[in-house]
């Protein structure tokens, strides 16, 4: 089957401002973690915290990589 793209690893603009939106939502996920973390006293949860902190961060950095990488 044909694609309409002349190139396939572009982003269609619906699918640009779909992986925008939910980079946004990863960031403000982040940012009310990284918030929170001076009320934390359990050491248990601010682990957990600090951990799902840095993973996503990781996964933030990849989505951009593939954003930047797949609008040229």
């Amino acid at each position: 089957m044909e694609n309409n793209n002349n190139n396939n690893n572009q982003l269609a603009p619906h699918e640009a401002a779909e992986l925008h939106e939910i980079i946004s939502g990863g960031v403000l996920g982040y940012k009310k973690l990284q918030a929170a973390m001076p009320m934390v006293k359990d050491a248990e949860l601010k682990t957990f915290i600090e951990e799902s902190i840095s993973g996503i961060k990781v996964e933030l950095d990849e989505m951009q990589n593939l954003m930047n990488t797949l609008q040229g």
